[in-house]
């Protein structure tokens, strides 16, 4: 018999410990402090037995209701809810593990003696919870009627809350950073490296540099424009379509232009017909002559007109004078279309003529040393740089193609060793005056600083 006894009390307390470490191990596993919350409230029903359990928050100097078991929501408002705050905020210790009785609450004895007569009884166990040596939160475990805590399962209770309180440190904010560095501070050596470091960030002079968004452009690129009034038949390239010297870009419709100039051939010849008539009765008729004189300056008017015609039917194909690539918008929407003079059609560029264009933000054109070369990377090069100098800059602001308000730079490649592709984009680090170090960490801080206080 006695074998026995001891048997199920073995077995008992196994039980106990698998539950002990179930409830700490779910804790742990917690992926949120809502989640810990709701698994402190309703799963330690399975180590020991209540009727209701409250979880307090007590991070502050006014404790509130963190939850209740069985109970997604919380009135906070409610009487139930003020009564036990105020039993909670009369409590003689809350940082012990302890039975609350009508002693333990004097200050709130009225509102004690309601729940009590409320749940015909009432014996409650008050469980601290800390988070790194601080308390954060209480777990109030009450019995209602006749039911009672033992003083064995206070200690087993304890052990569950510590565990509650590791697993709660995850969700905690990190901040003995602070506390660590203020010891440090009040070390000599510290204090000494502190001191040699403010002294390098005011001594130790490095060039300002600024890094700025960039793309390589043609240079002197060729732009091909409209070179008489008509219009457009076809488009002879297509766009990125590489030519050469003398390669038909586009065609005009020759349909009036050939008519202008064979109506300006047919009026030269009329003239001609007419000149030679007069010349021959002025020979014997003197009042000819004046005649003569006045188709002369006709048909000298009617080689001109012919000529001119005869020059933009020489025009109606359009090439090119150098080699490159075309850049072009859609070919089939300007077949068809009427173009006067001067207007552009296309451009041809040179591959092998290039520079940079580089946007400097409004805020970063902080006077730049043209001698000293500008660093360019390539996105699709990273591994390496080039360099190039500085030929223009703007005296105006601008808009790049990312939308920052800008300056916009120009600049040639030094040396012949670059290869870059219209089109590339990239990132320029353009150097400055030398400044101390201070300045070069903190410039665009405290211009923040300055445009946020106005001053």
């Amino acid at each position: 018999m006695e074998n026995n006894q001891q048997a199920n009390g073995a077995q008992a307390a196994i039980r106990l410990l698998q539950a002990l470490h179930g409830l700490t191990l779910q804790a742990t596993l917690a992926e949120s402090k809502q989640a810990l919350i709701f698994h402190i409230l309703n799963n330690t029903i399975s180590l020991v037995k209540f009727s209701r359990a409250y979880l307090f928050d007590l991070s502050s100097s006014s404790p509130s209701v963190y939850g209740v078991s069985g109970e997604m929501t919380v009135n906070r408002q409610s009487p139930v809810n003020l009564q036990l705050l105020s039993i909670v905020n009369s409590l003689n210790n809350k940082s012990s593990a302890q039975f609350v009785t009508g002693n333990s609450t004097e200050a709130a004895s009225l509102e004690w003696r309601e729940l009590s007569s409320r749940y015909n009884g009432l014996c409650v166990a008050w469980l601290p919870i800390f988070s790194k040596g601080k308390l954060v939160a209480g777990l109030w475990l009450e019995r209602w009627g006749e039911g009672v805590w033992l003083e064995d399962e206070l200690p087993l209770l304890k052990t569950l809350t510590r565990g509650y309180g590791g697993s709660w440190e995850k969700f905690e904010p990190n901040i003995p950073i602070i506390s660590t560095a203020i010891r440090s501070l009040k070390k000599r050596n510290t204090r000494v490296v502190i001191a040699a470091l403010l002294a390098l960030l005011f001594l130790v002079p490095v060039r300002l540099r600024v890094v700025a968004q960039c793309e390589v452009i043609p240079k002197d690129p060729l732009t091909v424009t409209s070179p008489i009034d008509g219009v457009i038949k076809e488009i002879s390239v297509a766009p990125g379509g590489e030519v050469v010297p003398g390669d038909a870009l586009f065609r005009y419709d020759p349909e009036l232009p050939t008519k202008d100039l064979d109506i300006a051939k047919q009026q030269v010849r009329i003239i001609q017909s007419q000149l030679k008539r007069a010349e021959v009765i002025a020979i014997d008729d003197d009042r000819m002559k004046a005649e003569v004189m006045s188709l002369r300056h006709r048909l000298e008017q009617e080689l001109i007109n012919e000529h001119l015609a005869q020059d933009v039917c020489d025009k109606l194909v359009v090439k090119t004078p150098i080699g490159g690539i075309v850049q072009i918008s859609n070919p089939r929407d300007w077949e068809g279309r009427s173009v006067r003079t001067g207007d552009a059609i296309l451009r041809v560029i040179d591959t092998s003529q290039t520079m940079v264009r580089i946007y400097i933000p409004e805020s970063d054109n902080v006077g730049f040393k043209r001698e000293v070369p500008v660093t360019i990377l390539l996105n699709v090069d990273s591994s390496r740089s080039f360099s190039v100098s500085i030929s223009y800059i703007a005296g105006s602001t601008s808009f790049s193609p990312t939308g920052i308000n800008s300056f916009v730079c120009e600049a040639d490649w030094v040396g012949n060793d670059n290869h870059a592709r219209v089109g590339l984009q990239g990132t320029a680090i353009l150097y400055g005056e030398r400044v101390t170090l201070a300045y070069w960490l903190f410039r665009r801080p405290l211009a923040s600083v300055r445009r946020l206080l106005g001053v």
